[in-house]
């Protein structure tokens, strides 16, 4: 065998290796694999879109939620600061004016409202709600407050349940096993449900 037959060996080696492992990979594509392979991707995939369209839909439930609740709060501070300015001369004496600072809860409301599962955000609304609430209870000693000061409130309770029952929902979903393990790929972090302020009866 002269030099030159022996130099040449080395690369026909090395190029056969080359087409073995080409030849390898080809084999394990995944059009190539079993039809199980096929079916628990194709489950795999399912389960993936149905458990982040459910997540979705109760992320988007929640924020319908407190809109609603955003829309009684609104009118609730609307009634308040027309009550809250009202002359003494009138016959209703929770009627008279009494210095009651809601800006605080406003401007919390207002950040509240484009992230309303932003666990800083709402804890911020809650406090700033507890004080209004505060507020309104002393006020309630200059006399019987109103039958629509009650109707409100109650209106408020309600709105605020409607809210932490959905975030609730929310919660429990993103817990819940397998789920969780999408919920902390995608980033959906667990909310916070509205601290209500039972106020005492008057």
């Amino acid at each position: 065998m002269d030099a030159q037959a022996v130099a040449g060996v080395p690369e026909t080696v090395e190029a056969g290796e080359v087409a073995d492992t080409a030849d390898r990979v080809a084999s394990f594509a995944v059009w190539d694999q079993p039809w199980w392979v096929w079916l628990s991707l194709a489950l795999l995939l399912c389960w993936v879109l149905g458990v982040n369209k459910r997540i979705v839909r109760l992320r988007a439930a929640a924020r319908h939620a407190f809109g609603l609740l955003e829309s009684q709060w609104f009118m609730h501070l609307a009634w308040m600061e027309v009550h809250a300015s009202a002359s003494v001369l009138l016959l209703d004496a929770w009627a008279r004016p009494v210095n009651m600072d809601l800006e605080p809860f406003k401007k919390a409301l207002q950040a509240a409202k484009a992230k309303p599962l932003d666990v800083p955000l709402m804890q911020e609304l809650s406090a700033a709600w507890t004080q209004v609430r505060a507020q309104m209870e002393d006020v309630n000693v200059i006399g019987t407050p109103p039958q629509a000061m009650v109707a409100l409130l109650q209106q408020d309770q309600a709105a605020v349940a409607t809210f932490n029952q959905a975030v609730h929902q929310y919660n429990q979903a993103i817990a819940q096993f397998p789920a969780f393990l999408l919920a902390k790929l995608l980033n959906y972090r667990p909310a916070v449900p509205v601290a209500w302020v039972q106020a005492n009866p008057p």
